[in-house]
């Protein structure tokens, strides 16, 4: 019973939260790499980071 309600939490704890974090992290990663090998300018890479977590969940 115990371990139902910590998996249960676990879930909860990682899927809420998912969604709305990892589109950031994801648009900072891949702004960086594009920014690095110089294949877009720098205003457009800052966009990224500010809409990601805009998007709906």
């Amino acid at each position: 019973m115990t371990t139902g309600q910590a998996l249960v939490a676990v879930r909860d704890w990682t899927f809420l939260p998912g969604p709305c974090f990892m589109p950031c992290v994801d648009a900072l990663l891949f702004g960086t790499l594009l920014y690095r090998f110089r294949l877009v300018p720098r205003s457009i890479l800052v966009m990224g980071p500010v809409g990601a977590p805009l998007l709906p969940p």
